[in-house]
């Protein structure tokens, strides 16, 4: 089953900090991870580092081929669908390749957005987030 990995997932993988970090370290079941550039860009500044994300890319174990420009009208149809939530370009972007792959599962600690997050017609996300209470 393909899995997509949100900024707050790539975030708990890689900050040894991080409340999600072994949940992270533990959930992968496949790679690549599949991600979008918007993702990427803001996992690197929280991690405030971009090379862990660039490392898996090279090595494999991280793909961001989601074209923003050639799901642009998906995104702001959706933009504007969720807007009462004010989601970023990630969250949109993850919801459209999460849309266009079959049988994904979105990696995400964002339980609070993410439930709340339909396709534009209307089907639910396949998600996986760390326990309850973690």
């Amino acid at each position: 089953m393909p899995q997509i990995a949100d900024s707050g997932f790539l975030v708990a993988y890689w900050s040894e900090r991080d409340t999600y970090h072994g949940w992270a370290r533990g959930i992968v079941q496949e790679a690549p991870l599949l991600t979008c550039v918007p993702v990427l860009t803001e996992a690197a500044y929280m991690i405030g580092n971009p090379e862990p994300v660039l490392q898996m890319i090279v090595d494999g174990d991280l793909s961001a081929d989601f074209d923003v420009g050639l799901h642009a009208k998906y995104l702001l149809l959706w933009l504007k669908k969720y807007a009462d939530l004010d989601p970023g370009l990630a969250d949109a972007c993850v919801v459209a390749l999460a849309d266009q792959t079959p049988h994904s599962e979105v990696l995400t600690t964002d339980r609070r957005h993410f439930s709340a997050y339909r396709t534009l017609a209307g089907k639910p996300l396949r998600c996986v987030f760390p326990p309850v209470g973690k």
